[in-house]
Order: structure tokens, then sequence, then C-alpha cells
């Protein structure tokens, strides 16, 4: 795994492939739920989403491959870690041993013993809401409200120091349409620092425009006019006068894309 492959994954530590270890205890992916075969729980994935949703089961995202919306991971309740304890003690919250990805690109396990190991805290993380916006970057659909879906959890160490922007700042949106391909595609999530200050030369902003939102490449000229770019040169850009260009409503700056490989 190359050095940006891990730092798009946020540095996150997990125990063994499904499972995240934190102060609340244990959380599961439905993948490993299923897999596990809990005495009544059901042993299909889509059995235990609607399980989850129906109990309200705490839960917390985490990018991953293939996931367009991340990966779902689950606090289960007691009694289904008691079970759990008695079929497969191995897998049991505490048991299970630690899997961390090390800078040279190995993964190392660390046993429940290992003089280094450490349980990762809730506070390590930090929570981004997931917003119901699309960034159109084109001709995608328009924006449909400001609700929040459902939040991703993030290293907090890694936010500050690869993006460097509060987390409270922070804010994901889903992409839609095809004008900033290759650097965003439809479907793409991306992280919106929503206090940017002063635009900057050939960063990617989402723009607010006739109730939609767009991503946009921003290039300022020295005489304060703005060329707002498309990657995809299939579209054309658009020059704004500086009397435009103060009238441009930035709603924040993309820091960070996640897509489905």
């Amino acid at each position: 795994m190359s050095e940006s492959e891990k730092d798009r994954r946020g540095d996150m530590m997990e125990s063994e492939r499904g499972m995240i270890v934190s102060k609340e205890g244990t959380y599961y992916s439905a993948t490993k739920l299923a897999e596990l075969k809990v005495p009544g729980l059901p042993t299909t994935r889509a059995g235990i989403y609607k399980t989850a949703a129906r109990e309200g089961w705490p839960q917390i995202n985490r990018p991953g491959k293939g996931a367009k919306e991340g990966v779902k991971f689950f606090l289960v309740p007691k009694q289904v870690i008691d079970k759990l304890t008695e079929k497969a003690p191995e897998k049991a919250p505490g048991n299970a041993p630690i899997v961390r990805d090390e800078k040279d690109g190995s993964r190392v396990r660390y046993g429940r013993r290992a003089d280094d190991f450490k349980h990762p805290h809730l506070e390590e993380f930090v929570q981004v809401p997931r917003h119901d916006l699309h960034a159109r970057a084109g001709g995608g659909p328009a924006v449909h409200s400001d609700q929040i879906l459902d939040h991703w959890a993030f290293k907090a160490d890694w936010v500050k120091h690869n993006l460097g922007v509060a987390p409270r700042d922070l804010a994901l949106i889903s992409v839609k349409g095809d004008n900033m391909i290759p650097t965003l595609s439809s479907g793409d999530m991306v992280l919106v620092d929503t206090h940017s200050g002063r635009v900057e030369n050939d960063a990617v902003y989402v723009l607010a425009h006739n109730g939609d939102l767009r991503c946009k490449r921003i290039h300022r000229k020295l005489d304060d006019t703005m060329v707002v770019m498309n990657d995809n040169k299939q579209y054309s850009d658009e020059v704004l006068d500086s009397s435009r260009a103060s009238t441009l409503n930035v709603v924040g700056r993309v820091v960070w894309a996640g897509r489905r490989m």
C-alpha cells in the first residue's frame, strides 16, 4: 500500500478485518457478523443491516474499497456479545488481535499482550457529517436538502497533519457529473473545508449557483479576474471580471476525495 493510499484511509487502526476497537466497545462490520453466525442474528449482510436499523445499533462509517458510501461498522448490544463470546471467544471484544498498517507497507498483528498495544479511543477520531447534498460537476441533479445522512470517522491526527482543517469546518458531500474528470468523477465523496478564506490559485472549490452545488477549479489573475475551470476539457471555462468574481458564492475548498476503485 502506498503512502497516499494510507493517507486516504485516514490512518485508522482496526482489529482483524471487519472489527474496530473503541472505548465504547468493538464495532463489527455486517459482513463480519454474518460470517460469525452468531445465534439469533441473521447470517446475511442484508439481514444484519435490517436488524441494526430496526434495533438502532450505534454505527460509524469509514472509507473502504468498493463501498461508495463507506463501510458501516456496528456497536452490537451486550446480549449479542455474550452469544459471540460463547460461540467464538477469540472474536469477542478484547480478545481479537489488532492489525495495523505500517509505514513500510506491511501489516503487523499485535496480540492482546503486546507491550505496545493500545486501544484507540473515540476521542482520537473526528466524526464528519455526510450531507444530503450533491456537488454537481456538470449536469448532475439539483441540491435536495442539507439533511445530515450519517457521519464518517477519520483519525483526528490525520485530519490535523494532512488536511490542516478544523474538524468542525469539514463536511462530506458527493459529486455528480463529469466536468471535473479525471480529478473527480460522479459518485466520489469529497471533504470540503467550509471555512476556507481567500481563494487559492488552481484549487478545487464547491460553488453554489442557482440552487446547485458545482465543483470547479478556480484560477485568480493579477487583475482580480477569475477563471472558473473544468478539468474535463470538453467543457468550456468561464472568465469572471472583478465585479462578478466578488459575488461568487464559495461553499468551501475540496481538501480530500474518496472514490470507488
